[in-house]
């Protein structure tokens, strides 16, 4: 994040944002759902600041990672409305409505739906650990291999 704002100073580049989205990430990854947010509600303001109101893989993506850290915060009403948004923007950005990163999205919000209907509001911190046990860091999808904790984004993913 240090060497993105020295390359770009103050003005706000999408090479800062997508810093911050994925150290959101990391941090929402290590428990610290507040950070998280911080940097991606930071993250969301630059892409505001760059795209305004049109749709973008990086809004999409930085949308998907606000929606992910308030599920790890427990706030499944929230989350579930940025995950809606971000499915929204990216089955109008993507064609092929079997790209990994809007499948992943759309599993996410699935997942979301499901502990909102369980009753597993404000669950805290241990439930989402023992998903994540469960998930592979990875895994493959129509032979392209898709970055589970890094929000399932675009330029996360690589063929196999």
């Amino acid at each position: 994040l240090k060497m993105q704002r020295s390359l770009h100073g103050d003005r706000n580049h999408a090479g800062v944002a997508i810093t911050l989205r994925k150290l959101g990430d990391v941090m929402a990854q290590t428990g610290d759902v507040a950070q998280a947010l911080k940097n991606l509600q930071e993250s969301a303001d630059v892409n505001d600041s760059l795209y305004g109101k049109k749709d973008h893989p990086n809004v999409a993506d930085v949308l998907h990672s606000l929606g992910k850290a308030n599920q790890r915060a427990g706030d499944l009403e929230q989350a579930e409305q940025f995950l809606e948004r971000s499915l929204q923007m990216k089955e109008s950005l993507f064609a092929d409505k079997k790209h990994p990163s809007l499948r992943l999205t759309a599993n996410l919000l699935d997942q979301v739906r499901t502990l909102a209907q369980k009753g597993f509001n404000d669950t805290g911190k241990d439930i989402f650990d023992n998903m994540d046990a469960k998930m592979p860091a990875s895994r493959s999808i129509s032979g392209i291999k898709v970055a589970n904790e890094i929000g399932g984004t675009h330029e996360s993913s690589r063929k196999a």
